[in-house]
């Protein structure tokens, strides 16, 4: 099954009565962009789909803004919304500056729980209305309760300490997907109360390289590739990836599955957790935001 799948095949599927398949908004919108992505879901969304809330379905014990939730908190969160192991799960969201944003994060939160049968909507909602794919407008559609099991792939995720002997044993090469501003800490990040910068050792890969800029649709395979060979990227050796908050990060095991490179881990507390607990040594600060306000 692939990871990747367009517009005019998602429409022949659900115009043509696909009840194997479930269509997922995984919609979320940086805070600066004064977005609600629960109410552009009930305005307007891909017929049928489903709300999944990135900032509930998560592990709110952590104050870290984004965390995968424990396997439980999943069961039960995508059992609601009548998606069971056998479904085939296609996830999108609504970024008409990107074309797509955080369908990414959305996607590897179901891979990382096992979910097999999981594919993304290139270019998202603003591909599938240049299509006339149909939409519909309400409340959150109503969906029967079914049972979910995750099998968690804890391989799949690094924590602090884990990063921390990596970031001295240099076993796993670490790629962060932040703008280049964010990433060398000449631009603030979006949260004005931490500084910009990165891990000593990291490398940059903005998760926008893999976006046409015309169509704000995922670049063909070779040149997605490529991105990954101007680093010099060994996929013979372990990635892991980060960004601001796990987020756009991503976009790097996604784009390394839809490739079929080798699985890429997530250091799921990012820069965020990074900058805050990193030792000295091992971190580059640049830019607050708060302070160029001041």
């Amino acid at each position: 099954m692939t990871s990747l799948v367009d517009a005019v095949w998602l429409k022949k599927q659900i115009e043509g009565g696909n009840t194997d398949l479930v269509v997922v908004d995984g919609t979320w919108h940086m805070p600066f962009w004064h977005r609600d992505p629960i109410e552009e879901h009930k305005s307007c969304r891909i017929k049928g789909a489903v709300y999944f809330d990135q900032t509930e379905c998560k592990n709110k014990a952590i104050p870290i803004p984004f965390m995968l939730p424990p396997t439980d908190v999943f069961e039960e969160y995508i059992g609601k919304l009548g998606i069971s192991n056998e479904t085939h799960v296609v996830i999108y969201d609504n970024n008409d500056i990107f074309g797509m944003f955080s369908a990414a994060r959305a996607w590897f939160v179901f891979h990382c729980m096992g979910h097999k049968k999981l594919s993304l909507l290139d270019g998202g909602l603003p591909k599938w209305k240049e299509i006339g794919g149909p939409t519909e407008s309400g409340p959150f559609k109503e969906t029967k309760a079914v049972s979910y099991k995750a099998s968690m792939r804890p391989e799949l995720v690094r924590n602090f300490e884990q990063m921390v002997e990596n970031w001295s044993s240099k076993k796993e090469q670490v790629v962060d997907a932040r703008s280049a501003g964010r990433f060398t800490g000449t631009d603030p990040e979006p949260n004005p109360k931490i500084p910009s910068g990165h891990m000593v050792g990291a490398v940059n890969l903005p998760f926008v390289k893999f976006i046409k800029p015309d169509t704000k649709t995922l670049k063909e395979p070779a040149l997605l590739l490529e991105e990954f060979k101007k680093l010099g990227l060994d996929f013979s050796r372990p990635v892991v990836t980060m960004c601001g908050s796990g987020m756009t990060a991503c976009w790097i095991p996604f784009v390394a599955n839809l490739c079929g490179e080798r699985e890429v881990a997530l250091y799921d507390g990012s820069w965020f957790e990074w900058q805050s607990k990193g030792s000295e040594e091992a971190k580059i600060l640049g830019v607050k935001g708060e302070d160029l306000k001041k």
